[in-house]
This record gives C-alpha cells, structure tokens and sequence, in this order.
C-alpha cells in the first residue's frame, strides 16, 4: 500500500491514465480534473482496510479502470445526454452491472459479503432531518442500501442518483426502482463501496437522472390556525406553507405526542384543508403550533454501517 501512494507511483498512474484516455480512447481530459480524480480514487483506497494487503500491480488495476470507467461514462452522458437509447442504456446497466467505483473483480474478497461483520442500519428520514443534515459516527463506515421514495418519483426519473458529501469529496450511488406500492416506491443500488467519513456530519442530496436536486414536498407542517365547524364534526386547519393534499387522503396530527389520525375531507386552498372529527377527539387547546405529517410526501434512506 506505501508503494501505491508514493508519489513516484501516483505520477506514473497519472502518465498512464491520460495517455490511455488521450491515444486509446480519443477523450482529451483536463489535467488538474484528471489529477483530482485520481487523489479521490487514493484516498477511496486508501482508506478501505480489506485492501490494505493487495499487490501494487491490482491497486493500479483498480485506479486506471475506474478513470476509464468514470471518463467513458461522462463522454457518453455529454453525447447523448436525454436520448432515449442513452437512457434505456443506462438503466440497463444499472440493473445488470455493478457500478462501484471500485473495480468489479474485486467484489469477491469484498468485506461487505463477510458475514463475519456486524451490519447494522439507520433510517434517515425526511420527517426528522429536514436540513438533510445527519449526525454520524466517525468510527463506523457507512453506505446506503434503499431509498424509500414518494410514488410519483418514478413516474419523473428512471433512475435516481444518491450524492453524499464528506466536506469536499462527493460519492454518489446509482438507483433502480424495484418495488411499486400505492404511496412509496423502494429503490435500490448496486454501488457497494463504503465511505469512512472525515467530518462528523453527512450531507446528501437525492437526484433527478439529469442530476437536477428533486425538491420534495414538506411532508412536515404546522398549524397556525384553525376554526371549529358548527355541527363539531370538522376542522378547518391554515397550515404555515402550503401542501399538496386530494380530498380522502390522510394524515397524521401530533398535539403533545399524541397523535390522531385524521381524513381530509374538503380543500380550500394549498394553505387551508378541512379535516373529519366525527368522534371529536382532538385536542384543540393545543392545536395551534402542532404539526401535520403528510406520510406520503416524506422520503428516507436506509444506511447500512459496520465498525472500522
């Protein structure tokens, strides 16, 4: 490993990957974006301990496939950007390939597929971190496993891209939708590599296939206001932003941690819905600065994670 990240070796990587993406495959590159790609990729090996005792002659095998990799893609997503056929492609390929940014051949020796490692999970849900901000342990690696999103992302996307910010370096996972359901879908990736984070906070964004950030509906709102109908049958709630809700659907409202659940029955504008009480259990004296949870806007990620 002290080989593979002396500087003699990272210069002639760095000679070796232009020269085979400049005479090879005809992509002109820009030396300073080669060179950062290249210091990402080092320091991915570097700190993925099941690689810790491979020969120098593989650890150059992975860096010069994964430039190769990373190259042809981004030359073929410049070429063909929203074609069709590019897209059909890519989904393909992300239902039969395993586009880690580590080389496929060494999957076999891959630490994830240990069952002597101890995997544990977290569920990072939009309802509690609305800043998409998570606090994590530095002493555990971490990757995604699903995406739990809203059904009507499908509809839009037909892949997603997961990014997740350690400071300045960004990974990013692949997902295929696998799983339909009436209010969320579940998405997974076959990206497997593990991120050993540098900063105590992880930072993400969920993507369009295009790499635009989706902009999710609140699926938390509060209450400023409300009004008792006459019969006590409903409740007229204002809502601090608006919402996009259909008559029928339900929610949830929490008062001082107790929740009801509760249908909409009318919709005044995006800020004000009517809601049935029929058994006339709500507390209003506390209604004013409680929340709704719109359970089918909300999106999470399931984040598996196991000590260094």
């Amino acid at each position: 490993m002290d080989i593979f990240l002396g500087i003699e070796n990272k210069n002639k990587l760095l000679i070796g990957c232009k020269n085979m993406l400049n005479k090879k495959l005809n992509i002109n590159v820009d030396d300073n974006d080669l060179q950062n790609n290249i210091n990402i990729l080092f320091s991915k090996i570097e700190n993925d301990k099941s690689l810790s005792n491979h020969e120098l002659k593989h650890l150059n095998s992975i860096c010069l496939t994964n430039i190769k990799n990373h190259y042809l893609k981004n030359n073929n997503e410049n070429k063909n950007k929203y074609s069709l056929d590019y897209i059909t492609n890519k989904i393909s390929e992300l239902e039969f390939e395993r586009n880690s940014n580590y080389i496929e051949e060494y999957d076999t020796n891959n630490n994830y597929h240990n069952n002597e490692i101890n995997i544990k999970s977290i569920v990072i849900s939009s309802l509690e971190y609305s800043n998409n901000l998570v606090k994590i342990d530095k002493n555990n690696y971490y990757f995604p496993n699903k995406l739990i999103l809203p059904k009507l992302i499908n509809n839009i996307s037909p892949y997603i891209i997961l990014k997740l910010y350690d400071n300045d370096i960004c990974y990013t996972y692949n997902f295929i939708c696998t799983y339909k359901n009436d209010l969320w879908d579940i998405w997974i990736t076959n990206d497997k590599y593990k991120i050993d984070f540098k900063n105590d906070y992880l930072k993400y964004t969920i993507n369009y296939f295009n790499n635009k950030i989706i902009k999710f509906n609140s699926p938390k709102v509060k209450i400023i206001n409300y009004n008792i109908s006459n019969d006590l049958f409903s409740i007229r709630l204002v809502l601090e932003k608006p919402v996009f809700l259909h008559i029928k659907d339900n929610i949830t409202i929490e008062i001082n941690n107790n929740i009801y659940q509760k249908q909409i029955i009318n919709i005044i504008d995006n800020n004000t819905i009517d809601i049935s009480n029929t058994n006339n259990n709500i507390d209003i004296n506390n209604l004013i600065n409680s929340f709704i949870y719109i359970y089918k806007e909300q999106h999470s990620i399931i984040m598996n994670y196991h000590n260094i």
